[in-house]
């Protein structure tokens, strides 16, 4: 004969509730450690990125620093050409590092190759150091009333440059040798004046009213 007996009931024992009580702690006992997991490896990666971009900086000033320093550098040397000044992003911005790092790498190539214009414009200006005695012999009879190596400024109605060349002539003389035409205003330099005055030696084989080259 089987017995039909009520559902069990589990009797209101407080070691049971002390026990339900400690699987709810190490509950939140896990979420916390997760958390704090989370937060550690959060600031593992921050201190990783500011460890690279101090590694790009080197130990001076930060690489926003190094950056508005050489775009200011770039616009100072741009001003001496002269020239207009190559539009600049702030560097204040927030940035990737990865972008921070090209960028002063693009201001310093522009730097670069701005300080090579001007070296190359102060050569062509330092004539004694490049030109011929020969040539500037005839500067200076044909411009610089004997003094040499004439007058890089010189222009008239048909003469032009420090080699006196025909007015007419100047361009073809200097397109011979790829200098720029001549300039009222803003004349060649003396060195792209001399290739002028080759190339008009080069094609007419003298034509000056002083002795020649």
């Amino acid at each position: 004969m089987r017995c039909v007996c009520s559902p069990r009931k589990e009797p209101n024992d407080p070691r049971h509730a002390h026990t339900r009580q400690q699987v709810g702690q190490a509950k939140d006992w896990s979420s916390d450690i997760r958390v704090t997991a989370h937060t550690l490896l959060s600031l593992y990666l921050v201190a990783a990125a500011l460890a690279v971009v101090s590694r790009a900086d080197g130990a001076g000033p930060t690489i926003q620093t190094r950056t508005a320093q050489t775009i200011v550098a770039t616009w100072r040397c741009e001003d001496k050409l002269p020239r207009a000044r190559t539009f600049a992003r702030s560097p204040w911005k927030p940035h990737s590092t990865g972008f921070r790092v090209a960028e002063l790498a693009r201001w310093q190539h522009r730097l670069t190759a701005c300080r090579a214009v001007l070296k190359r414009r102060a050569y062509e200006w330092a004539w004694k150091e490049w030109l011929p005695d020969n040539w500037a012999k005839l500067g200076a009879c044909e411009t610089g009333y004997g003094q040499r190596p004439g007058n890089w400024f010189h222009h008239n109605a048909l003469y032009v440059s420090a080699f006196g060349i025909s007015r007419r002539e100047y361009d073809a003389d200097a397109a011979y040798f790829g200098a720029p035409p001549w300039n009222d205003t803003k004349p060649p330099s003396p060195y792209n004046q001399y290739l002028a005055a080759k190339g008009h030696y080069a094609r007419f084989g003298d034509g000056w009213g002083c002795p020649g080259p």
